[in-house]
C-alpha cells in the first residue's frame, strides 16, 4: 500500500515538472497564452 502511494506521488512530481516546463516554453513564445494557461 505504501509503495503504491509513493509511486503515485512520484508521478505527480514528474507531471508537475513537465507541466511547468511546458508552461515556461509557452510563456517565452506567447506571454498572453501562458497567462491564460497559468490561471
Amino acid at each position: 500500500m505504501f509503495g503504491g502511494e509513493l509511486e503515485e506521488n512520484e508521478m505527480t512530481v514528474v507531471e508537475s515538472i513537465l507541466c511547468h516546463m511546458l508552461w515556461r516554453e509557452k510563456a517565452q513564445s506567447s506571454p498572453i497564452d501562458a497567462i491564460e494557461i497559468g490561471k
